[in-house]
């Protein structure tokens, strides 16, 4: 890999990095931009609350005053009756009171509706001042009548123009408390405008943001894996195509960050592997051959066993004596001999013993001489085990040998 290749590499906690700070980059803003949509809202909703506790508090003094009704007639007024509506106007007052306190921003509108109610009360006080007077100072409805209506005997005194003064103090108290509704509701329109207009903003930003990070998502979804994956999988691929045998293929790093480190140490193994496995066969082929040019130099018949006493290799004696190669190779020693019990007892005691070997007299059909002094030997690895078996066999005389200690 060139220099540049290397400088410009990343290793996998930075290309891990990278991506988590592109998610962030875009989730940051989506956060901010949500907390402060919620807090307008919030704010919103507060104000919108605040101005329908007004609304109540100014109903609540409307429905009061509608409640307000004097008796037809001036006669009618009588003390109950003007108890009870300067009640009603003390409990409306106290009410209209307390609101202006409570709702700071329009205290001015609602101690305007105050003082009206106050008019209210006074025009209402002046009138039931005056019925109560003109009780006290005649006697009879009759006489009481004609003093309200001018015709007493000092000419008397009109009531038209206190009931006219408590008539339109009530109406100015409704007009007031009307200015102050209309003030709210247009308030409360200005606040319905505003939280559109912040959801509309809310709507096309975050929509626009959360697209931008579930677009960012899905592509880091799609990629990144295949950038962290792909290397490994290639490194699985050379791994098991060396456990294979499969060694052939030039073996190179994929890239510089973790994954590609461990691809060179592991390809620089596995190229050592390959080396030592090609001097291995390479050996192999040597020994193979050196081996069949000895056995071919042995006068005597020898062959070569495995560890189940199957024939391998062989000289041109030992063909001579049972065939050629091709014919007996990978056959057992045993079936080759007319006694094959007591061959096979022999080669398993020489594969077990490490000191004396045994020998004994086999005889070979169709042979000649046909009595033949067979012995072996194991050739064992660094454990101990035996993992192949020399097999030797040469003409004897009538007497029988039972034993042989000399190595073949």
């Amino acid at each position: 890999m060139s220099e540049a290749a290397r400088e410009g590499s990343w290793s996998i906690r930075t290309k891990v990095r990278v991506a988590l700070i592109a998610v962030l980059l875009l989730v940051l803003p989506q956060t901010a931009l949500s907390i402060y949509y919620v807090s307008q809202i919030s704010t919103t909703a507060a104000l919108v609350s605040i101005r329908a506790a007004l609304v109540v508090d100014v109903r609540t003094v409307r429905r009061g005053v509608d409640s307000l009704s004097l008796p037809p007639t001036t006669l009618a007024i009588s003390e109950s009756v003007a108890d009870r509506y300067l009640g009603t106007l003390d409990r409306l007052l106290e009410i209209a009171r307390a609101a202006a306190k409570r709702h700071t921003a329009h205290e001015a509108e609602l101690s305007h509706v105050a003082g009206g109610l106050s008019a209210v009360r006074k025009a209402a006080a002046d009138l039931f001042r005056f019925v109560k007077r003109a009780r006290e100072s005649v006697a009879g409805a009759t006489a009481l009548e004609q003093l309200l209506a001018g015709q007493g005997p000092e000419g008397g005194v009109d009531v038209g123009p206190l009931r006219e003064a408590l008539t339109f103090s009530l109406r100015d108290v409704d007009e007031r408390m009307d200015a102050v509704l209309i003030g709210v509701y247009d308030e409360l329109r200005g606040e319905q405008v505003f939280a559109q207009r912040v959801v509309d903003h809310a709507d096309r930003h975050l929509i626009s943001l959360t697209m931008l990070t579930c677009g960012l998502v899905l592509a880091l979804f799609f990629l990144l894996p295949g950038r962290l994956v792909a290397p490994i999988r290639r490194l699985t691929r050379a791994v098991d195509n060396a456990g294979a045998g499969v060694m052939e293929a030039p073996l190179t790093a994929p890239s510089d960050d973790e994954v590609g480190k461990l691809g060179a140490a592991l390809f620089a193994t596995l190229e050592t592997l390959r080396r030592f496995d090609d001097a291995k066969r390479q050996r192999i082929v040597e020994d193979g051959a050196k081996v069949s040019t000895l056995l071919a130099m042995l006068p005597r018949a020898v062959a070569i066993l495995d560890d189940r006493f199957r024939i391998q290799q062989c000289n041109h004696a030992f063909s001579q004596l049972f065939g050629a190669l091709e014919q007996i190779r990978d056959t057992p020693a045993p079936r080759l001999v007319s006694d094959g019990d007591a061959l096979r007892r022999m080669l398993v005691h020489n594969t077990q013993a490490r000191g004396a070997t045994e020998a004994v007299e086999l005889e070979v059909p169709d042979a000649s001489p046909s009595r033949w002094l067979t012995r072996a030997v194991a050739c064992r690895d660094r454990r101990g085990a035996a993992t192949h078996l020399i097999l030797a066999l040469e003409p004897i005389s009538p007497q029988v040998i039972h034993r042989v200690d000399a190595p073949v």
